[in-house]
């Protein structure tokens, strides 16, 4: 499977690379948020894995540029790896697209759990299922025409809510992992334990 690793950090850059080719992944770097976006337009990458604050173009930026030029029959998976870790940041990611995210520093534990469910997601039928429904509501709202365009309307609103309340599942599901890491290596009672949770209570 190839991979877009993205860091403006030369080590950064390398100890990522190196990582995901010990998982079983092709890997193709890049320097900034511009070159990446030129290597993905060129022949996307079924999973990228970039850093969230860098020159030219950030890796949110990213994201979501992926997001708007991707087809349905060919997802990316996207891990955001950021030194940022506040609520709003967490759901900035999810909602501009991000699959996963991950908090730096990392290792090599970190990276190989992180990369085997990006394998299982794109192999799984999650991605078909939402496919499956979003052709559902299209075939719907044509057939509803204009008599019924105020239902239209109303199934247009639940989509968008749909996608809004994903966005927030995955990073209620991110500040769980997050949550079970801490407990497993620095014990229950390791403060950043009270404040994750509090995150997790806050976000509705």
């Amino acid at each position: 499977m190839r991979a877009l690793v993205v860091d403006d950090e030369l080590a950064t850059r390398i100890l990522l690379t190196g990582l995901a080719r010990a998982n079983g992944l092709e890997v193709v770097a890049a320097a900034d948020g511009d070159e990446a976006w030129e290597l993905y337009k060129a022949r996307p990458f079924p999973m990228v894995m970039t850093d969230w604050m860098m020159p030219k173009m950030s890796g949110i930026e990213l994201t979501q540029k992926i997001r708007a030029a991707q087809t349905a029959d060919a997802y990316t998976y996207i891990l955001v790896i950021t030194t940022l870790s506040a609520r709003e940041h967490t759901l900035r990611a999810f909602e501009a697209g991000a699959d996963d995210m991950l908090c730096k520093p990392v290792d090599a534990e970190q990276i190989a759990a992180r990369l085997a469910v990006g394998r299982r997601f794109l192999g799984a039928h999650a991605r078909r299922a939402e496919e499956a429904y979003l052709s559902s509501l299209e075939t719907m709202q044509a057939e509803l025409g204009h008599e019924h365009s105020s239902l239209a309307g109303n199934l247009s609103a639940l989509s968008k809510l749909y996608r809004g309340q994903g966005a927030i599942a995955r990073a209620r599901a991110f500040l769980r992992r997050e949550i079970d890491v801490l407990i497993a290596s620095e014990g229950e009672r390791h403060p950043r334990v009270d404040a994750l949770r509090a995150e997790l209570a806050s976000m509705k």
